[in-house]
């Protein structure tokens, strides 16, 4: 999605249902939308001071202009459509502007139909009710099974909490938390009134302006790299699916607060953007293992921070055109990002997500790749160091997960791993002794055992053989 940090998105794939055809991926959210939420840098619910300080212009797009501007007037949105093309490095900029009104009952234009560039998005200004209806709607594009075995195995393995994935209440919560978003389906782009409180900050203020050009950046990323054919390519399983979300919300994070910066009169060329950005990530980091649902958590946080700052490493070194490249060439696995951002070697995964036959008595109903990041917020809460926890995710090689139904509408769920070392693998199987939580080891393979019931026999028995 696109809201200031948070970019929702988890794939894995079904099994095949009479009368549905094929088994398919499932995309929470990110094959829909690009969002931008409300962060630390997100506009606050009351007034701003009465004056601002000169903004000084984006070192390369000095020809635009800086100055206050009402997001709902199309000449505003043209202007920052051409500085956020510039900012990602195109020759000659061209006008975007915003299209239709929107259509919700009490919508508010942002753009005067009239002055539409056919290619740009249209933007629609939508009270928090209006936005959540409208991100139901997005949704119910791809709805999630019921039951879902998928977020079932996730909350046997203390990752998630039930209901995550339920389509109304993820609106009512996005709704609440987004600024704006863009929705790839439809090419629009829209920004939520939170109780009127455009109305007091002004729809012209840095943040806003901020966060609609973030907006603006995916509708550019959308023009030039298809990102619906981007997630068909690279976001097939969870962990594809944040690796790619990390390049597309980290770009338009990187930009955004560059943007913002450049509003409030400072110099972005003298901007320790490493630095910043890596103090931002820590705190992303941190804030995650605050919150009880570790994985939606994750889905909010990871692609703005730790993705903005890979970004920023990629454009520091190569350029824009560096940046360009990972959508043609994106990192291999969330690993990869970690390893650059840890500092440590990255290798390429050895297990994926496959298709092998279920054990007897089990239907599997999902299966996926959660990578890294995801045994990261397994093990960390285990771990006795920060370092100790970090080194096991980075030994991650690859992994699959399977979720099986049995029984009553009962659920299983096999997390096979695979690790650096035996040594690792040890580790890791260490931390799961009890009978809820069954962990195998074979060399530098681990797999953890869960079950709403009892475990069957047939898939420990399965899990057990060589």
């Amino acid at each position: 999605m696109s809201v200031t940090r948070f970019e929702a998105g988890a794939a894995y794939r079904t099994r095949q249902v009479a009368g549905i055809g094929a088994a398919r991926t499932r995309r929470w959210l990110g094959a829909v939308l690009l969002a931008a939420a409300c962060g630390e840098d997100a506009p606050e619910r009351r007034a701003l001071p009465p004056s601002f300080p000169e903004p000084v212009p984006v070192p390369g797009c000095e020809q635009f202009d800086y100055g206050r501007c009402d997001v709902r007037l199309p000449e505003c949105v043209n202007n920052l459509a051409q500085i956020a093309s510039c900012m990602r490095g195109a020759a000659a900029p061209a006008a975007v502007a915003g299209a239709d009104a929107g259509t919700g009952a009490n919508a508010e234009p942002v753009a005067d139909a009239g002055a539409a560039a056919a290619s740009g998005p249209a933007v629609t200004l939508l009270s928090e009710a209006e936005a959540e209806q409208d991100l139901l709607a997005a949704f119910s594009l791809t709805a999630p099974p019921s039951p879902n075995h998928f977020e079932r195995a996730l909350v046997l393995l203390d990752l998630t909490q039930p209901s995550s994935f339920d389509p109304g209440a993820l609106a009512a919560r996005l709704a609440r938390g987004y600024s704006a978003y863009y929705r790839r389906d439809s090419s629009e782009l829209v920004v939520i009134d939170h109780g009127g409180a455009l109305g007091v900050i002004g729809a012209g203020s840095p943040a806003i302006q901020a966060l609609v050009l973030h907006e603006l950046i995916h509708a550019l990323q959308d023009r030039e790299h298809d990102l619906d054919a981007f997630a068909l390519a690279h976001q097939q399983d969870s962990d594809g699916n944040l690796s790619g979300n990390c390049l597309i919300e980290g770009e338009a994070r990187l930009h955004e607060l560059r943007l913002y910066s450049a509003l409030w009169g400072v110099n972005v060329a003298n901007v320790d953007w490493a630095g910043d950005l890596r103090r931002r990530s820590n705190e992303a980091e941190d804030g995650v293992f605050l919150e009880a649902d570790l994985y939606t958590a994750s889905l909010q946080n990871v692609p703005y921070a730790f993705g903005a700052e890979y970004v920023e490493r990629v454009w520091a070194e190569q350029g824009t055109d560096g940046v360009r490249a990972l959508f043609a060439d994106p990192p291999d696995s969330v690993r990869e990002i970690l390893a650059s951002l840890w500092g440590t070697s990255s290798e390429p995964p050895s297990l994926r997500a496959s298709e092998p036959l279920a054990p007897e008595g089990l239907v599997r109903e999902a299966y996926s790749s959660l990578g890294a990041w995801s045994l990261y917020l397994l093990v960390r809460p285990r771990s006795t160091t920060l370092e100790q926890a970090r080194q096991l995710a980075l030994s991650w090689r690859g992994d699959l997960l399977e979720a099986f139904s049995f029984g009553n509408q009962q659920t299983a769920v096999s997390w096979t791993i695979e690790l650096a070392s035996e040594v690792e693998a040890a580790s890791l199987a260490s931390m799961f002794t009890t009978r809820q939580q069954q962990a195998l080891q074979s060399g530098t393979r681990v797999r953890l055992l869960r079950a709403s019931g009892e475990l069957p026999p047939a898939l420990a028995a399965a899990a057990a053989a060589p």
